[in-house]
């Protein structure tokens, strides 16, 4: 029987390590993927807090649908979407919440900047909060992919509790792309997300004593998460945590998840064989052709088309700050994988 082991904990690394971090994936597998996501403010220490990071490794990236970070560009998640068998979708995302607090430095505080701009730029009348914008914008995204019949597992850092043995009413929201999500009468709390979208918690079905470990190394409670969709929730075949320090050192602890992946998928995963036997055939019209047209939706997907003009105008127009020099390695980047991935 083969199991997914899917493992979640949080790192606190700069985009650079975050780079490094994926060569070192790629050292350890033949093959992986990863999407990482970060605030857009501009810092000027080597370390940034917040952002997270989604990895696909071995055989499971030959099921790679899709992938993407929060569509806001505040590195509050990122997603992979593989597919299984007839045409079922499984989002994996990994997400941080922020804390609420004080400091220039604090991702609260990125993330405060730039959502103030997007509520006064949608003419929105609320108080900005960080942290319960989080559950209002990625609530109201994930019941959108919900209804479009994916499954998901995500995994969070929460920076806040939940109780597993409490039933909270659902709360639907109205999702708009670009556009914050706004809801005075929603609680904003983590209950209602999950409860809405439909989602459990195996890691307390699994284990029936309380209190379930505390997932930080200075608190009691638990704010670290793996949330599934009750329609996957059979393909678990067992849940755990590490002891602190025990992968990385970082004060939470890791998590997991093992799958059945028959269960899961209803087909095996089958090995990705080596990329001199899938070169593209570039004698064949055919082929070429099919290359292009596939490259051109990925880079549609990505909406890659109309950013270098935008770079290119801020070169020109001497407005180039480090933020463009990433988005622009960022941007060569996502054409190598798609290139790549379309001669596989």
């Amino acid at each position: 029987m083969v199991l997914l082991c899917f493992v979640f904990l949080k790192l606190m690394l700069t985009p650079y390590q975050l780079s490094d971090f994926t060569s070192l994936l790629n050292s350890t597998s033949k093959t992986s993927t990863a999407i990482v996501s970060r605030s857009p403010e501009d810092f000027i220490s080597q370390h940034q807090t917040g952002g997270t990071a989604t990895i696909l490794c071995k055989n499971w990236v030959s099921r790679l649908t899709a992938k993407c970070e929060d569509l806001f560009g505040l590195g509050r998640w990122s997603f992979i979407t593989v597919r299984g068998k007839e045409m079922k979708l499984i989002t994996i995302i990994t997400a941080y919440n922020v804390m609420p607090t004080t400091g220039e430095t604090t991702n609260c505080r990125q993330q405060q900047c730039t959502l103030t701009s997007l509520h006064q730029q949608h003419s929105q009348q609320v108080f900005t909060l960080p942290h319960r914008q989080f559950i209002l914008d990625l609530q109201a995204w994930l019941e959108t992919i919900i209804a479009s019949n994916h499954k998901i597992i995500l995994a969070m850092d929460a920076s806040s509790t939940y109780n597993p043995d409490e039933t909270v009413p659902a709360y639907p929201l109205i999702y708009k792309q670009g556009v914050p999500t706004v809801n005075k009468n929603h609680s904003g709390a983590l209950a209602s997300l999950v409860s809405t979208c439909g989602l459990h918690d195996p890691f307390a079905r699994q284990h029936s004593s309380r209190p379930l470990p505390a997932s930080h190394i200075h608190g009691s409670e638990r704010i670290d998460f793996i949330f599934v969709s009750l329609g996957i929730s059979n393909a678990i075949t067992s849940s755990g945590c590490l002891s602190f320090h025990s992968v990385f050192n970082t004060n939470h602890r890791a998590q997991f998840l093992d799958f059945d992946s028959m269960a899961l998928f209803a087909d095996p995963a089958y090995e990705i064989s080596p990329q001199s036997q899938h070169w593209l055939q570039h004698q064949d019209p055919r082929l070429v052709d099919q290359y292009k047209s596939h490259l051109h939706k990925q880079l549609e997907y990505h909406k890659v088309m109309d950013k270098p003009q935008q770079l290119q105008e801020h070169a020109s127009n001497s407005t180039w700050t480090n933020s463009h020099t990433e988005e622009y390695y960022k941007l060569d980047v996502l054409v190598t994988e798609a290139m790549l991935h379309n001669v596989r």
